[in-house]
């Protein structure tokens, strides 16, 4: 995913998230963790959102490392800032294992985040957990558009035709290599590798 474009991204998850949240809720004004993660919603909708009669508080955890962690965490308290429907609290995990692990912790006591952030080959597990709503049931009811976002990583998440999550974190690798040290090996440096191979 394009840098430039991860503002607008964590602005939608956590927007569709507040639509679930405030769908599934029964108390509009404190987190519904267990509600919203524990079956999913059939109404996420703007409208339903618009019905809360406060700040929905959302809890996200995060699995950020580092320089990205700082990066989340100012998202996050733009996105606070910028309106006054949804409140985001934001809880740093350790790491990606330990978030699993935790939330898969959460599923016998109850204690899951209204919004996660997990490793993509969790994907799959956390489906079959029943316990997450699928982002696309919020994109209809919310009228989101993920045009702007890259097709390929879409498709990463996408199982049997349903958006189940979104694309936030995606690394892209790169190869780096040392021009001098091409030069010394009698290579041309205008012209590296264009494959693995």
């Amino acid at each position: 995913m394009r840098t430039l474009r991860r503002p607008l991204v964590l602005a939608a998850t956590l927007s569709l998230a507040a639509v679930t949240l405030a769908a599934c809720s029964s108390s509009s004004s404190s987190s519904s963790s267990t509600t919203a993660a524990s079956g999913g919603s059939s109404s996420c909708s703007k409208a339903t959102l618009d019905k809360a009669s406060g700040p929905v508080n959302i809890n996200f955890w995060e699995s950020m490392p580092r320089q990205n962690g700082v990066v989340i965490t100012q998202l996050v308290d733009a996105f606070n800032a910028s309106q006054s429907k949804v409140h985001v609290n934001l809880v740093a995990q350790t790491s990606y294992n330990d978030t699993w692990q935790k939330y898969q912790a959460g599923l016998s006591n109850g204690q899951l985040p209204d919004v996660v952030q997990l490793q993509d080959t969790d994907t799959q597990a956390a489906v079959d957990t029943q316990s997450i709503t699928p982002v696309q049931s919020c994109w209809s009811g919310f009228g989101y558009s993920p045009g702007d976002l890259l097709a390929r990583a879409l498709a990463y998440w996408n199982i049997q035709h349903v958006q189940e999550a979104m694309p936030f974190a995606v690394s892209g690798p790169v190869l780096y290599y040392n021009q001098l040290a091409y030069q010394k090996a009698g290579l041309d440096p205008a012209k590296p590798p264009a494959t693995l191979q």
